[in-house]
């Protein structure tokens, strides 16, 4: 028996099948920066998991995830607010993907607050985090040339979520 398919149900399985690799790839690209931020955390690996996820991050026009990771180099407080911060934003698009609607509404309102946390931090901090995005436009060092033409928009990314 020959199975002839019409055009309607074409479209329908192609878009199952788009579906189905975006989700494939969203999920093994979000575990690869959550991967790279754990990694991130450990001593003489950190800054490099970090970095690397800052690119990764700008491939994808992530600008604001990348801009945290990039603060995730300063050392202490970066990983406070960089982590805790990309944590919180993976909280609340977790939660929109499949959890119930209770869940969803524990998870954004501990998400909203942490983020308002963060963000009365980071304002705080913004000296500081100037000074590493002007470094990193500054350097001569060739591992940065990745990062340089995407600070502009890193830090904008950072000042709309701070002032958001």
């Amino acid at each position: 028996m020959r199975y002839v398919m019409n055009f309607e149900q074409f479209l329908i399985e192609s878009q199952q099948e788009r579906e189905m690799q975006y989700l494939e790839e969203t999920t093994l690209l979000d575990v690869t920066h959550l991967s790279l931020d754990l990694l991130g955390l450990v001593p003489g690996w950190g800054e490099a998991a970090d970095f690397a996820n800052a690119v990764l991050y700008i491939k994808h026009k992530e600008y604001l995830l990348a801009a945290l990771s990039i603060i995730s180099l300063i050392p202490a407080i970066g990983d406070l607010l960089g982590k805790s911060t990309k944590f919180s934003l993976y909280l609340a698009k977790y939660a929109k993907k499949g959890a119930t609607l209770s869940k969803i509404i524990d998870i954004a309102k501990l998400s909203a607050s942490q983020i308002k946390k963060i963000k009365l931090v980071i304002s705080t901090h913004n000296a500081l985090i100037d000074r590493l995005f002007d470094e990193i436009e500054k350097s001569d060092d060739k591992s940065v040339d990745p990062v340089k033409p995407h600070v502009p928009k890193l830090k904008k990314a950072l000042v709309t979520f701070a002032k958001g």
